[in-house]
């Protein structure tokens, strides 16, 4: 998790293997991510491409990676609104 928490604070793209609920194979992802939310499961919102966000569960998250490549924020995006 604390990977995740480098690259949000550091606005880096990630990029990571995912296998959701319903698919037994992982597919290869790279996003923006923004924040982490914490309930019954914990999730990571991000963006990829122009999209609203999207929220991954984290334990379906693995081989994370921090990649290079900086992003900005977009203007007046939070999750307190």
């Amino acid at each position: 998790m604390r990977t995740m928490e480098k690259a949000i604070e550091g606005f880096y793209e990630v990029k990571f293997k995912y296998r959701s609920q319903k698919v037994q194979n992982a597919v290869q992802r790279q996003v923006r991510p923004l924040g982490i939310l914490f309930g019954r499961f914990t999730y990571i919102m991000a963006l990829t491409g122009n999209r609203v966000p999207i929220p991954y569960r984290a334990d379906l998250i693995t081989d994370l990676e921090i990649t290079k490549e900086y992003f900005n924020p977009k203007e007046g995006f939070s999750f307190k609104d």
